[in-house]
């Protein structure tokens, strides 16, 4: 990515696409786009001609590689690839698009940073339509010990309204359109920020409730079995002689043993970070790169090598105040080394200024 700034690069903007070629297979495209902190981009490249097949990376303003995605997930057969990616950096970005060569599609699309209402446990929160801020979305953190449960009630039943749920990296994990009435979401055990949005036509009236909770979903009638999609098999990371912890899911690295405690980082699904230590009771971790030093719930992640003697690492004073909810800096590809003590990552994280809280 250090050369990114020595080729000829194409300006693109957001709500804009692009069709362009890869001549050969070892050809790339690069293009730049001026971002927001905060903004929720959508990039997707698509191959137009035969035997073309897009594959995408993103870059931030330091030329540090942010994400890459060769064929989205969601269905088997394609050769569409997307990164969704929220920025934690404003400034230039760097788009290159290489593969086996053809046409391809470039898009880029964007949402603004929005207004975070804080989604409490047991509490209900009712959201009346139409709405007055149609940019509005509701944060909630996962429970790392129980599943997290979000039940949605729709007044009248039949409200139409499309519900989106994200994790913190911006990726859709979970979508409901139309008969929300008794519906619910729900969350393996885990500990991270996920955001909720809804919309609706401008013309719908009523009434939808949500409520967070660690009771399970009512079981009804078995759903039609959905098309069968590809999901990666988890297998923890190994590097000889270091104790390290990786997870399905995101996570959050936090100042402390306990979820009150403010939220450093995320460290994204299936990267590697050392462990240097423990709490008192062993349910939280001590986990470190070469630029910050966290907590991790021990219930979330799995943890490979020498960690039977893991000291015990005393906990830092407790918050006054709960942490406040806002999306962290993402940890960006941390590549664990062989030697102990010693991580790399590809760049430093920087303070995320989140939206308001509500």
């Amino acid at each position: 990515m250090s050369k990114l700034v020595a080729q000829d690069t194409l300006v693109i903007q957001y709500g804009s696409a692009s069709v362009n070629n890869l001549p050969t297979a070892d050809s790339s495209v690069i293009y730049s786009f001026d971002a927001t902190i905060g903004d929720l981009v959508t990039i997707r490249a698509v191959g137009t001609s035969p035997g073309s097949d897009p594959r995408l990376s993103l870059a931030g303003p330091s030329q540090n590689l942010l994400a890459t995605n060769d064929n989205t997930l969601s269905f088997s057969a394609t050769t569409t690839a997307e990164i969704v990616f929220r920025i934690q950096e404003t400034g230039k970005h760097f788009i290159v698009v290489n593969g086996a060569p053809g046409d391809f599609l470039l898009t880029l699309d964007s949402r603004p940073a929005v207004p975070l209402t804080v989604l409490q446990f047991d509490t209900p929160l009712s959201i009346n339509f139409p709405l007055a801020d149609p940019s509005q979305a509701y944060v909630f953190n996962t429970d790392p010990v129980y599943p997290t449960t979000l039940f949605i009630e729709a007044v009248p039943f039949s409200l139409d309204a499309y519900v989106e749920l994200r994790d913190g990296t911006g990726e859709i994990i979970s979508t409901l359109r139309s008969n929300l009435n008794s519906s619910c979401i729900s969350i393996g055990a885990g500990d991270q920020l996920l955001e909720l949005t809804i919309v609706a036509a401008p013309e719908v009236t009523g009434t939808v409730n949500l409520t967070l909770t660690n009771v399970p979903c009512a079981l009804g009638v078995a759903p039609a079995q959905p098309p069968p999609t590809f999901t990666p098999q988890f297998t923890p990371s190994v590097v000889e002689g270091v104790c390290v912890a990786s997870s399905p899911r995101n996570i959050n690295l936090r100042s402390g043993p306990g979820t009150n405690y403010a939220r450093l980082a995320l460290l994204p699904a299936r990267q590697t970070i050392q462990v240097i230590g423990q709490s008192d009771n062993g349910q939280w971790l001590v986990v470190q790169n070469d630029v910050l030093q966290g907590w991790v719930s021990a219930l979330v992640v799995s943890v490979t090598g020498p960690c039977a003697q893991l000291p015990v690492v005393a906990a830092p004073p407790v918050p006054v105040a709960s942490a406040t909810p806002g999306f962290p800096v993402i940890i960006v590809q941390p590549v664990v080394t062989a030697t102990p003590g010693v991580i790399v990552i590809t760049a430093t994280p920087v303070v995320l200024v989140t939206p308001p809280i509500t």
